[in-house]
């Protein structure tokens, strides 16, 4: 939540890259960062409240959609900052990371249900999107970034199987 909330702040700024990448290392939380919290805190309790069925399932395959779109996200971006801890991720993953990552995700949703494969290529492109609007604006992504992308994935992920719920179950 704290990536969210620094990356609304810095990226909804209007600023340059330089201070935006200032504001997101900032500790304080601005009214961009507390809206954005807020909204997608609301949204993951309305859209839960929506899931007509198997909860668990969905509340198991959630994460394994996050942290695959953290992982591509990585594969597919460079660092934007010169130092950080992002930097250790960030354009580090290989080839065979990606490749396992990848055949993992088949793996888990094929075991728990191989309908859900119809969300992945929707969440490939979404975080595809995501990345490369953030790259475009300050250069690539940072640690920032990639904590909001995962809480974003999560309402993705969310809006995703209660669109397609009708087809999936």
């Amino acid at each position: 939540m704290d990536g969210l909330a620094d990356s609304a702040d810095g990226l909804f700024s209007g600023r340059g890259r330089e201070r935006i990448l200032e504001i997101m290392k900032d500790s304080r939380i601005g009214s961009n960062g507390a809206l954005m919290m807020v909204s997608v805190i609301l949204l993951k309790i309305f859209l839960l409240s929506e899931l007509e069925h198997n909860m668990a399932i969905v509340l198991l395959l959630i994460p394994v959609f996050s942290k695959f779109n953290v992982i591509f996200s990585c594969k597919i971006s460079k660092y934007a900052r010169e130092d950080g801890m992002g930097n250790f991720f960030i354009g580090k993953i290989s080839n065979f990371n990606f490749i396992f990552a990848l055949a993992s995700i088949f793996i888990i949703i094929g075991v728990i249900n191989y309908k859900f494969l119809y969300v992945l290529p929707i969440e490939i492109l979404l975080t595809y999107m995501f990345t490369r609007y953030v790259s475009n604006i300050i250069g690539g992504m940072t640690g920032d970034t990639i904590g909001a992308l995962s809480e974003l994935s999560d309402v993705m992920s969310l809006f995703l199987i209660n669109g397609l719920s009708n087809y999936i179950f």
